[in-house]
């Protein structure tokens, strides 16, 4: 009887030691993969910068400015992790209170982000990456 009880007692052990050893692989990390939107936090001083995948397919870059958004010049740009980089045809200038957005119809290129540019100054503002 004792002998059987030494058995189950290895056997409950063994049992036990390869759960938590599967446990622990199944918290080893991967690989981040991007997501398929993100938007600036905190806001930017005067509005908010947004990057979403669109199904023509590409990405979408979205800014909507604040009551303080008014009057700047500003330039979508898509930046991607294969070294590709697009631009958006050209500036605009903005309004309060409004939603500017431009569509990259560039197809699948990754990992990408996007920037804004204020061409008045030179500073410019990323978005987190995201992919398809």
């Amino acid at each position: 009887m004792r002998a059987i009880k030494k058995s189950i007692g290895r056997a409950a052990t063994a049992v036990a030691g390869a759960v938590v050893a599967g446990l622990g692989l199944l918290a080893v990390p991967t690989a981040a993969r991007a997501a398929t939107s993100t938007c600036s936090t905190p806001y930017i001083g005067f509005g908010r910068l947004c990057a979403n995948i669109d199904p023509s397919p590409g990405y979408r870059a979205a800014f909507t400015t604040n009551a303080n958004g008014g009057g700047l010049i500003l330039d979508f740009n898509l930046i991607c992790d294969n070294n590709r980089w697009f631009g958006d045809g050209g500036s605009f200038r903005t309004e309060a209170n409004r939603e500017y957005s431009y569509v990259f119809s560039v197809g699948n290129q990754g990992n990408c982000k996007v920037r804004l540019f204020n061409m008045r100054n030179a500073d410019f503002w990323d978005t987190a990456y995201i992919a398809p």
